[in-house]
């Protein structure tokens, strides 16, 4: 592509190191330049996802409307092509995943290759245990009202590319349950909408 003509034309240039930060939360003097920004941050939402108490969120307040829900149908067995077809139909300039793969690099895979893959989310479905390192995930800060407040952020999780092409595959058998249980309607396509549907009682 253009990055590989640029580089045959320009020829290689050196690597250039990202800046790091380095800061202990034991240390007693308060931490510079970007660091006071990142520990800003991590005292704020630190507090929200993990409670001083130490104690697990209860859960079962968010879980009662679907008992109401039929049963979850059978899935299929996953197949390569499957996969191939939705890392195809994905926008190859979304961000790269905590994994460090990318949906452009994907686009190279041979079918194969996604065959394999294939074969490792149905074991991962069989036990129900995601192997730890296609669990990794990193929560990204994005600023919101062009100020450094810890409070003016919006936290996204970029999650692994591999968990995101299983989540699409399987999104279909999902949005089709939730339709037989007529909490997603016509013209609304967005699991987000179904949620608030179920929560409503609609």
């Amino acid at each position: 592509g253009r990055g590989v003509y640029r580089w045959v034309r320009n020829g290689s240039r050196p690597a250039e190191a990202a800046p790091c930060y380095g800061w202990e939360a034991s240390d007693t003097a308060p931490p510079p330049g970007k660091a006071a920004e990142i520990h800003d941050i991590q005292r704020f939402w630190g507090g929200l996802w993990a409670p001083a108490d130490g104690r697990a969120p209860d859960l079962s307040a968010w879980l009662w409307p679907l008992d109401r829900l039929s049963a979850f149908p059978q899935l299929r067995p996953l197949r390569g092509p499957e996969l191939a077809g939705i890392v195809k139909g994905t926008c190859k300039s979304k961000a790269p995943g905590a994994d460090g793969w990318c949906y452009a690099e994907l686009a190279d895979w041979p079918p194969r290759l996604f065959e394999a893959r294939a074969q490792l989310l149905n074991l991962v479905e069989e036990r129900q245990k995601w192997p730890d390192g296609a669990w990794e995930k990193v929560v990204c800060m994005l600023p919101q009202g062009g100020t450094s407040a810890p409070d003016d952020r919006r936290p996204i999780v970029l999650l692994s590319v591999l968990y995101r092409v299983w989540a699409a595959e399987r999104a279909g058998y999902m949005k089709r349950w939730l339709a037989h249980n007529g909490v997603l309607r016509v013209g609304e396509e967005t699991l987000c909408i179904a949620s608030d549907n179920l929560f409503a009682g609609k």
